[in-house]
Formats: structure tokens, C-alpha cells, sequence
């Protein structure tokens, strides 16, 4: 059997708050492997995105190990950990974070210049991926004159920039009408389909009912059902 690529051990993340503690995340073990569309689902407050962090080596653990691709990245320093996210996980977002002072493109080309990858290459890179989620007519236009589905889309192109093996995406339907959140979960199928380990974190049951196929987690007071 395959080793997963990412894999949570009794994983924990507690804040404190003087007298007092918070156990956003309390002794989370899950391994998820190559490929697989994985939903974490749960209510506002039920700890989904302290999970999502840790997952994707934003944010370190209080206690257990995290490990990608057999990495123990949670004993690892911010700058080694920077260049390993920076190479391995894509991140959308759902209000988009992308920069208004940007175009499109630019908005793309980004996560490459901390790769250091020429400024011929991002730009080649940049609308190729693009025009993989249908956006070459928007090349040069800036976030503040696209749709919302259309931001998401060049959000969804960003998380590409430097081919990584997973992507993460945090409510990425949430600012969505139906139909344009339909449209991007098809685009997280087609990216699935072309070898990436997608996952998923959202409160929308809708989403999760699409499919039958895909591994589903339930989040519920900081401890995984």
C-alpha cells in the first residue's frame, strides 16, 4: 500500500488564554494519499481552519507530528518550511486573496517568483494555466474588474503556479452564487483528474453531496468524526 502524503499523528492545537485553554484541535490522526478529494466538513467554530493550517504547514502543532510526503514537517524552521509549502501546496482561498493592484497574470506569476523562476518562464506558465480554467481573455485584467467565479478561477490557477501535489481550498464556494460554485468544484474534478490531491474544507453539505466517490471527514468540536 502506498505511504499517504500527508499524515496527521495525534495532532493537537491549543491556544492559551491565561488562566485558561482552548483546544481548537484535539488528538487528530488522518492520513490522506495521492490523488484522493478529501471534504472536511463542519459547523462555523468546529475548528476547520486551525486543521486546514496545520495541513497545509501554515501553523505548527501544539503536540503530534505532521508529515509530508514523510517529512516531519512540524520540527521543521519557518524558512525550510516556507520552501517546502512553497513547492508542494497550492492554497485557495475563499475570499480569493489576490492582489488588486495586480492583473490576472501577475496575480498568477507570483508564487513563482519565490522559486526563483525566470520571468520568461512565470509568464509562459502563467497563461498556460490560465487557460486551463478558461480565463485567457482575462489575462490583463485586474481582480477588481472580474466576476467572482472569474476571481476564483484565476485563485484557483494561483494555487498551480508551481505545480504542487496538493491543493487546499477553504471554503472556495463560500462567496459563490450555485451555479459559478458548481462550476469551480467541477474545476477542482478536473484537476483531480490530472493527478492532484485535492482538499477540500467547507460547511456547504451541498458540496459534499455531489459525490459518493470522495472521502469525507466530519469536524466536530476540534475532534474528528
Amino acid at each position: 500500500m502506498k505511504n499517504p502524503i500527508i499524515s496527521l499523528k495525534n495532532v493537537w492545537k491549543i491556544y492559551d488564554m491565561g488562566d485558561s485553554k482552548i483546544y481548537a484541535n484535539s488528538d487528530i490522526s488522518l492520513d490522506i494519499y495521492e490523488n484522493e478529494v478529501v471534504f472536511i466538513i463542519g459547523k462555523s467554530g468546529s475548528g476547520k481552519s486551525t486543521l486546514l493550517n496545520m495541513i497545509g504547514s501554515l501553523d505548527y502543532p501544539s503536540r503530534g507530528k505532521i508529515f509530508l510526503d514523510g517529512i516531519n514537517i512540524s520540527t521543521l524552521k519557518e524558512s525550510d518550511l516556507a520552501q517546502i509549502r512553497g513547492k508542494k501546496i497550492g492554497f485557495v482561498f475563499q475570499s480569493f486573496n489576490l492582489i488588486n493592484s495586480m492583473t490576472a497574470l501577475e496575480n498568477v506569476m507570483l508564487p513563482m517568483t519565490f522559486q526563483e523562476i525566470p520571468r520568461e518562464e512565470k509568464i509562459l506558465r502563467g497563461k498556460k494555466i490560465l487557460a486551463k480554467v478558461d480565463m485567457t481573455h482575462r489575462l490583463n485584467n485586474l481582480p477588481t474588474e472580474l466576476s467572482g467565479g472569474e476571481r476564483q478561477r484565476v485563485a484557483v490557477a494561483r494555487s498551480l503556479a508551481n505545480d504542487p501535489e496538493v491543493i487546499i481550498a477553504d471554503e472556495p464556494t463560500g462567496n459563490l452564487d450555485t451555479k459559478t460554485g458548481k462550476m469551480i468544484m467541477n474545476l477542482f474534478d478536473k484537476i483531480n483528474k490530472e493527478g492532484k490531491t485535492v482538499i477540500i474544507v467547507t460547511h456547504d453539505l451541498d458540496l459534499v453531496k455531489r459525490t459518493s466517490e470522495h472521502k469525507i471527514y466530519n469536524l466536530v468540536d476540534g475532534k474528528l468524526k
